[in-house]
């Protein structure tokens, strides 16, 4: 473990980016954090990462797996337990396919996508217990007729609101095929949607949420 991150890259001249199979615990920073990598001829690849406990510090950034300002990314097949703030957390992201993910007990998001930019797929993630929001969503999508699909996840007992979207007005939005469990009251709702221009919110179970 490290004061700061596990790892880190920051340089716009990487085109193709894999990180993969590392174990990344317990850093006072973000246990992964990519941020401004060029990948317009390529792909971030963040698989198989197993992290826990990231971002004890008192100003660390946002969570185990961290996110910004880079393009055509795809987090898949990781482990996030009990991260500090956030499990998964994106900002100033576009092109991005977040799935296949297990998000145990992080004290707050379990997958937040803020400001992030056209393109957005989160698929068949487990997340459970979060401290507050299962999967949230601010300024997502921003941009005419840009894409953001919420499919297959799973997410049990989190505090809050499984699912929070606060996307843009422009935003075309499909919300399919998720399982949203909660038991026991003080907690708010499965879905919560608030703005999106095309709305298909379909053939999902939710179930037990009681304020």
């Amino acid at each position: 473990n490290h004061s700061r991150h596990g790892i880190i890259s920051y340089s716009g001249t990487i085109k193709r980016l894999i990180i993969a199979n590392n174990y990344c615990t317990e850093n006072g920073w973000a246990g992964i954090y990519v941020t401004g990598a060029d990948a317009n001829d390529g792909w971030v690849i963040v698989q198989g990462n197993y992290t826990k406990s990231n971002g004890t510090a008192a100003n660390s950034v946002d969570g185990n797996i961290v996110l910004t300002d880079c393009a055509n990314i795809i987090v898949d097949g990781n482990i996030s337990e009990t991260a500090i703030r956030r499990g998964i957390y994106t900002n100033g992201v576009s092109n991005i396919i977040i799935s296949n993910n297990l998000i145990t007990s992080p004290t707050e998001v379990g997958i937040y996508c803020y400001q992030s930019w056209q393109r957005i797929t989160l698929s068949n993630n487990m997340i459970i217990n979060a401290g507050s929001t299962g999967i949230a969503t601010i300024g997502a999508s921003i941009g005419v007729n840009t894409d953001f699909v919420v499919n297959g996840n799973t997410i049990s007992e989190p505090a809050g609101d499984a699912l929070y979207l606060n996307p843009s007005d422009s935003a075309r939005i499909l919300i399919t095929n998720n399982i949203l469990t909660k038991s026991g009251a003080n907690t708010l709702n499965g879905i919560r949607l608030k703005d999106g221009s095309k709305v298909n919110i379909a053939d999902n179970i939710i179930k037990g949420f009681d304020y």
